[in-house]
């Protein structure tokens, strides 16, 4: 599939089309000339061989016009047609990642593949088991696809709304644990061949809930994007580093101790006495 850059700039070409731009700046020019008639008329200084000139050009400025509008609307037309296709490939591939996720087959409101924490991590930590390794998988196997290399990869952290308490030593808050859990993701896609570029990260904490379920909010999500490079993305994890800062945090909170990836956190009944 070719990006849509490609496929509407060789439409616009095809056609002849216009930019919105010049479409604009004729309209304008032809205004111009109207009220410059009209402002003769009125002072009684023109005369008929300059008024008919002038509404010549106003003919043939409104030929231009209705020829622009028409050119307009074929390159909209043709903008709409690409961003369709571009759209159907990508409920394509999200469906088929959500065939080889783990656990339920679900798609949040933000158009995320989920995965729930609890086959991924234990409980109230952020490190990959070995059963969330070998859940994931599947999802290595369609992620490293060549169908898969006109996307970047966001993987966005989420928990459930209860505060910290057993792991406050651990994790600054939600964000904090929520990011460090989307960054194993990470780098567990990077050990087995996804390009660093094409993944970056976010972290919600308990902001955008899935449902009145705490297990069902504590997750990690899959999203893909067109054509958009990881390193553009403002707050996201760069390549090839161990940071866990999320997308949401403030532009002057400073990094997380990547040295915490091994401390020990007291065994818990679950998330929600983290």
């Amino acid at each position: 599939m070719r990006p849509i850059s490609f496929l509407v700039l060789a439409l616009l070409l095809g056609s002849g089309c216009v930019s919105q731009s010049k479409y604009d700046e004729s309209m304008a020019r032809e205004k111009e000339l109207a009220w410059q008639l009209e402002a003769a008329k009125k002072a009684g200084k023109t005369e008929s061989a300059e008024e008919k000139t002038l509404l010549k050009k106003i003919e043939v400025l409104e030929d231009e016009n209705k020829a622009n509008r028409e050119k307009l609307a074929i390159a909209t037309q043709s903008l709409q047609d690409a961003k369709k296709d571009v759209d159907e490939e990508l409920r394509a591939r999200l469906a088929e990642l959500q065939e080889k996720s783990p656990g339920k087959l679900e798609l949040s409101p933000w158009g995320g593949v989920v995965l729930e924490s609890g086959i991924l991590f234990a409980s109230g930590r952020h490190v990959l088991t070995k059963d969330g390794e070998a859940a994931l998988g599947p999802l290595v196997e369609s992620l490293l696809s060549s169908k898969y290399d006109e996307y970047t990869i966001e993987l966005s952290g989420h928990t459930d709304a209860d505060p910290l308490k057993a792991t406050a030593t651990v994790y600054t808050d939600n964000h904090d644990l929520a990011a460090k859990r989307a960054n194993s993701v990470r780098r567990f896609l990077i050990e087995k061949g996804v390009p660093a570029t094409r993944i970056y990260l976010s972290a919600w904490g308990e902001t955008r809930p899935l449902g009145k379920e705490k297990a069902q909010n504590r997750r990690v999500e899959i999203r893909l994007h067109h054509t958009i490079s990881a390193t553009e993305l403002a707050g996201g994890a760069k390549p090839n580093t161990d940071s866990t800062q999320p997308a949401s945090a403030p532009k002057d909170a400073p990094p997380r101790d990547a040295a915490k990836e091994s401390e020990s956190v007291p065994d818990e009944t679950g998330d929600e006495d983290k």
